[in-house]
């Protein structure tokens, strides 16, 4: 099993060269607790909230840092030009010596499919096409392509080092059963709860299978985690950030009607999804899940969507994690 992060959003009072420089040491600090990769979110006009763009921000990191894995997580792939990406993620599997994922999904935000002049309607169509492009451009030579939405003939550049696995972000159980039959494997995000993820492996897998694949394949699993000295202090610090943990998210409109359910209690979030708790009840919740379910690569996330803690603090619940639940669970 590989263990990652996913470091969030900058935080709004750093400016972005102070920011870097942080994430500098968070990275460092998690390289020395044994995480082995590390994702970028992807957002387009979403202030006040301060994302950075994941590819560039993912290659500048692949620099500092060369012996990481690094991942999408995920690009909302409709609203994206597939030739585009397709160079893009070339480029980014020499950048990082062959570890790169690309993790992508369908996307929500009504002003994401305006900006790009994309029907939203028609989303899961063009997230279909769009896969099979990229994968005709990096297995082939040249290519023609006419299809419903993209047009496309010729070469890329050059073919990436590997294929990339391509991670489908699914949270209903048509993008379940979309990550098994089209992806080369399923990016859990945080929102889905333990009884979703009952509900959507089964779908998962069954599309896996009727498609010829074996295996689970690469199944990313994110769950964020509030780790402390006792139960009782992580209970209590998880309160003041998660009582609304994925709030933005919502009114951005991710919670839709065939999706799992968003909005929680805080009750319900710290039993079904967060991992809340001491060292001791942080391993015994991760190491069932990991039992549980076949998971590739478990993705933690020490601070929520809400959560404003120091990169300080940060690094620090990377150490407890690493000192004490990560070797129980590899």
């Amino acid at each position: 099993m590989d263990f990652g992060i996913n470091l969030g959003m900058p935080n709004p009072g750093l400016e972005p060269g102070e920011q870097l420089a942080q994430w500098r040491l968070t990275l460092a600090a998690a390289a020395e607790a044994g995480f082995t990769f590390v994702s970028g979110l992807h957002q387009w006009l979403s202030h006040p909230f301060q994302f950075l763009s994941p590819l560039p921000t993912l290659a500048w990191m692949a620099g500092q840092f060369p012996d990481f894995h690094y991942a999408t997580g995920v690009l909302q792939l409709p609203v994206l030009n597939p030739v585009q990406l397709a160079e893009d993620v070339m480029t980014a599997d020499y950048l990082t010596g062959g570890r790169f994922i690309l993790g992508v999904g369908l996307g929500y935000r009504p002003e994401l499919f305006q900006a790009a002049g994309a029907d939203r309607a028609d989303r899961v169509a063009r997230f279909e096409e769009a896969v099979v492009l990229m994968r005709a451009l990096w297995a082939e030579g040249e290519v023609h392509h006419d299809g419903r939405f993209f047009q496309c003939h010729g070469t890329l550049a050059r073919r990436p080092m590997t294929e990339p696995p391509v991670v489908v972000g699914a949270q209903s159980r048509g993008a379940a059963e979309r990550a098994g039959r089209l992806g080369d494997g399923w990016y859990i995000p945080s929102q889905v709860a333990e009884p979703d993820l009952a509900e959507l492996f089964p779908v998962y897998l069954d599309a896996r299978r009727a498609a010829g694949k074996s295996g689970a394949g690469t199944v990313v699993l994110t769950r964020n985690v509030c780790v402390a000295p006792t139960d009782q202090e992580a209970v209590d610090h998880a309160r003041s950030f998660m009582g609304d943990t994925f709030g933005a998210y919502r009114t951005w409109g991710l919670e839709e009607s065939t999706t799992v359910r968003v909005h929680r209690t805080f009750d319900e979030e710290i039993s079904q999804r967060a991992v809340v708790g001491s060292v001791d009840t942080c391993r015994d919740r991760l190491g069932a899940l990991c039992a549980r379910f076949p998971i590739s690569h478990l993705q933690l996330r020490p601070q929520g969507p809400g959560f404003q803690a120091t990169e300080a603090g940060l690094r620090d619940a990377l150490g407890l994690l690493g000192r004490h639940v990560l070797p129980a669970l590899a």
